[in-house]
């Protein structure tokens, strides 16, 4: 058994920021989301019909991923004429995941912020 003067606890702050990490991780588990996210990073803007080829799944599978991601503030969309873009919701994800996202990187990756 640890020394009680030894043991430190887990302040709030570090409970919302652990939960928003493992809220996170729980949606982008999924590897087609995951790599719906990591297409929207390198081409910043895309169609349900381009990322339904480019990952060789079907479009509903395609807009049920995109759904999930939008409704999780990860993802948003455009309509541009009769076409819907979808990108990455950067101020969704901070505003949602921030402090998640920060807490992985002090204390998995050891970087300050």
């Amino acid at each position: 058994m640890i020394p009680e003067n030894v043991l430190i606890s887990i302040s709030d702050n570090e409970e919302i920021a652990s939960n928003e990490l493992i809220e996170f991780m729980n949606i982008i588990s999924v590897l087609t989301r995951f790599r719906i996210i990591h297409l929207l990073y390198h081409n910043k803007e895309i169609t349900v019909t381009d990322l339904s080829v480019l990952l060789k799944i079907s479009q509903p599978s395609a807009s049920q991923h995109l759904k999930i991601l939008s409704l999780s503030s990860i993802v948003k969309q455009c309509r541009k004429g009769r076409k819907i873009f979808y990108s990455l919701d950067q101020n969704g994800i901070k505003n949602n995941y921030g402090e998640g996202i920060n807490y992985l990187r002090r204390y998995f990756l050891n970087e300050n912020n």
